[in-house]
């Protein structure tokens, strides 16, 4: 609400600006009155009006007195002049003060109300404006930090030109001395299980990056480093210009107990490859590309490793070629159902893959051969592949995402003994529903139950519902009831007896439910049936 202070000598006057206009009603509050210029500059500093309606002849200190002191004190109020005199020179003075607006009296009070209004429109567009510009800075000074480690970033991966300039550096320490040496770090969040969660962490920046600038603060800065730390794609950059009296060997030391102190704080862990120290600028270029290098050796080592560069990491492995026999083994481990041989089959794959630290996309290419060849048998065994996959396959999408040879192994596992116990189960299932069958076929014109078959195959009731309707399509009962409705049909075909006769037959001792139950397997009544075969 727009606040208004009545400054006039004559106290009928200001009485009268107050009750003769509703002015909360239009949005204002009257903060106060004064009866001089002096009063007026004491209520001006304390209630911190937004207008002031002045009276222009007042004792001490006339309204343009008052108005020149606000202007010279740069106080945020507006002044409105109430003058007698109609004289141009008045007010040309006014405006030379500072005056918003000036009122000849004697003045109505709606001229009063229309030019306070006019001011308070002005005055609120101003605030607005005020706080758009402020929010404006606001988001600049915010996205300043990020565009200077956005340029770093591009300039380390040399994608603002080779030869271009290091770009403003962000680091906590200013800008480094010239004698400074350079080492870079990659940091990355390992794919895994942490302690207390319910689903895994798949890496990304989004947690990681507080989390990592937090603990570089703490472990790097303190020590004699100048650093900087910024988003890089899989994860954290952590660039530092190392002062005098500080080595490489404190450097990683220090990067060690970042990594035990988020795995300790956070329970989860992260990866650290660290590039060489150099001398230069063009060096700290240099050891952010050995630091990629160097954290690839993850996929050997698995998570929660500090990998320094070595120029070892430079060299190519040769790609190993698709084991195909070792797979033929394994698939055939599965078939017998049997645990050992299943176990050595998935230790000769991986063995044959001869994986070296460049090579993780073309393991996880043989490992998902390998699942695509789980599946092609899951499809001919005719077994669920959502119990060994997941969901859409989420196991198959997921292994070209995994960072170690170690995630990649569980995987291939999981997917493997899961179908060897599929197809076991289904094996030894086989021979318990033939009995099942015999017995019923045996048996239909007896009471049979679930129970009843179950006890004679000495198997849980439970169990044998399931693998039945697994097995057969259908349930115990409904099968049942087709067996028997089947018999009926071929007495009714084959002998003229009465319809009870029948029921009775083929096990049903209620006539009524017989004729139920033969409708909700023929479609039809037994009259209905006996006629469409006459």
């Amino acid at each position: 609400m727009i606040k208004l202070l009545i400054v006039d000598d004559e106290e009928e006057i200001r009485r009268g600006i107050r009750n003769l206009i509703d002015w909360p009603a239009n949005g204002i509050e009257v903060c106060g009155e004064a009866g001089d210029g002096g009063q007026a500059l004491q209520a001006i500093d304390q209630r911190r009006p937004d207008i002031v309606l002045l009276d222009i002849r007042m004792p001490e200190m006339s309204g343009l007195e008052v108005a020149r002191t606000m202007r010279e004190r740069k106080l945020a109020a507006r002044p409105i002049i109430l003058s007698g005199y109609d004289d141009f020179s008045f007010a040309r003075q006014a405006m030379a003060c500072g005056v918003s607006d000036y009122l000849l009296k004697p003045c109505l009070p709606e001229d009063i109300l229309g030019t306070v209004l006019k001011l308070k429109l002005e005055i609120e567009s101003d605030r607005l404006e005020s706080e758009r510009r402020q929010a404006l800075q606001a988001k600049l000074n915010e996205s300043l930090p990020l565009l200077r480690e956005k340029r770093l970033s591009d300039w380390l991966r040399g994608e603002a030109g080779a030869a271009s300039p290091l770009p403003e550096w962000p680091g906590t320490g200013g800008i480094p001395s010239a004698d400074c040496r350079w080492i870079a770090a990659i940091v990355r969040m390992d794919e895994g299980w942490p302690s207390g969660a319910e689903s895994p962490l798949e890496p990304g920046n989004e947690k990681l990056g507080p989390i990592v600038r937090q603990g570089v603060a703490a472990a790097l800065a303190a020590g004699r480093a100048n650093v900087a730390v910024i988003d890089d794609r899989d994860g954290m950059a952590v660039l530092a210009a190392l002062g005098p009296g500080r080595d490489k060997i404190d450097h990683v030391r220090s990067l060690t107990e970042l990594k035990n102190d988020i795995q300790a704080l956070h329970g989860f862990t992260v990866s650290i490859g660290i590039g060489t120290a150099c001398s230069g600028i063009a060096g700290l270029r240099r050891s952010y590309e050995e630091a990629v290098q160097a954290i690839e050796g993850r996929f050997l080592t698995g998570g929660g490793s500090v990998l320094t560069f070595k120029p070892s990491d430079l060299s190519r492995s040769p790609l190993p070629e698709y084991p195909a026999e070792a797979e033929k083994q394994l698939l055939a481990a599965i078939r017998s159902g049997r645990t050992a041989p299943v176990e050595a089959a998935l230790d000769t794959f991986f063995a044959s893959l001869q994986p070296g630290p460049a090579s993780r996309e073309r393991v996880a290419k043989c490992c998902t051969a390998l699942l695509m060849s789980l599946y092609r048998l899951c499809i001919e065994t005719r077994t669920d592949p959502d119990g060994i996959f997941g969901p859409r396959m989420s196991s198959i999408d997921r292994i070209l995402k995994l960072q170690t040879l170690g995630q990649m192994k569980s995987v291939v596992r999981h997917a493997a003994i899961s179908l060897r116990d599929k197809l076991s189960a289904k094996q030894s299932g086989h021979k318990t529903i033939e009995q099942a069958l015999r017995f019923i076929h045996d048996n239909y014109d007896k009471e049979l139950s679930l129970e009843l078959v179950s006890s004679h195959l000495y198997v849980n009731a439970n169990y044998f519902c399931l693998l039945f309707k697994q097995h057969m399509g259908v349930g115990f009962i409904d099968y049942v009831h087709r067996v028997r409705i089947e018999r009926a049909c071929e007495g009714m075909r084959d002998f003229p007896y009465k319809t009870y006769e029948i029921a009775a037959k083929v096990g049903y001792s209620n006539e009524k439910y017989f004729c139920r139950i033969f409708k909700q397997v023929t479609g039809m009544t037994p009259s209905q049936y006996r006629a469409s075969v006459s």
